[in-house]
């Protein structure tokens, strides 16, 4: 195989394209992957697309989003610790909507407007635990009204890469902020609940491997984390989920290759509970 984003399905001879999230009857000829944004079999299916706009045209797009993303799952979160592809799958899985016209919508927090003014002012200001929390929350309770709930009420998918798993573990537990501070004020916010997260799950060996093959200049403080805080802010993931059992969450061994934790997740997110979470 010629794309390192192609999966061979042996018993069919047939190919997957992670990029646009299909499978084709024939291996990709570009020797260099260009990402799912620049697929060029975005375009060679171009009659599947129109296929797609023509049903949507007909304003009967509840049978195209079911046919390929269950219908319960209209906000979709990823969730786990740096370097687990957090951002990589929902790019995937947003590439993939954008390739079969399934309207969609794509999120990164902290990285909506209104959250990089409120880490600036953060970052430039010395303030107390309390109010450092208050405004993270405040950005997540920003972002839920003006992108999320009106992407959710034109029936758009939402697919957002962190949420409150990860407010919750990396500043109770990551940062250790006080609990008798942080729990009133994380649980008076109420946002909206997800339909489905998954949770990506890495070992510190692939965190550190990840780590290393990135650009060092490129690296945050938070990537330099010891095997410790990794630790506790892993738990700090379990300990929210045990503590929202009402939420759904797939747990994914994200120590794999891409290909391979993207068909996991495109797996139930097209068939639903016919895969229980583990």
């Amino acid at each position: 195989m010629h794309c390192g984003n192609m999966v061979h399905f042996e018993d069919t001879d047939e190919f997957y394209c992670v990029c646009i999230g299909m499978t084709l009857p024939h291996d990709c000829e570009v020797e260099e992957c260009p990402g799912p944004v620049d697929c060029p079999y975005t375009d060679l299916y171009r009659d599947i697309r129109n296929e797609r706009i023509s049903a949507l045209d007909e304003e009967d797009d509840s049978v195209i989003m079911s046919s390929f993303i269950h219908p319960d799952f209209k906000f979709i979160v990823f969730e786990g610790l740096d370097h687990a592809g957090k951002t990589t799958q929902a790019r995937y899985l947003h590439a993939y909507c954008s390739a079969l016209v399934l309207p969609s919508l794509s999120i990164k927090n902290p990285g909506q407007p209104v959250a990089f003014n409120i880490r600036d002012f953060i970052f430039l200001n010395n303030l107390d635990q309390q109010a450092e929390l208050a405004l993270f929350m405040a950005d997540r309770l920003q972002t839920n009204y003006e992108y999320v709930l009106p992407a959710l009420e034109n029936d758009q998918i939402v697919i957002q890469d962190r949420y409150m798993a990860s407010t919750y573990a990396y500043q109770l537990h990551g940062r250790k902020a006080d609990p008798s501070i942080f729990l009133p004020i994380f649980n008076s916010f109420k946002v909206i609940k997800p339909d489905i997260t998954f949770f990506l799950s890495i070992t510190y060996d692939t965190f550190l491997k990840r780590q290393k093959s990135k650009n060092t200049e490129d690296l945050e403080d938070n990537d330099l984390m010891s095997p410790e805080m990794f630790i506790d802010i892993r738990d700090g993931y379990k300990e929210y989920f045990d503590t929202h059992k009402d939420e759904l969450v797939y747990y994914i061994d994200a120590n794999r290759p891409v290909s391979d934790v993207h068909n996991d997740i495109m797996g139930i997110l097209k068939y639903g509970t016919l895969y229980p979470p583990s």
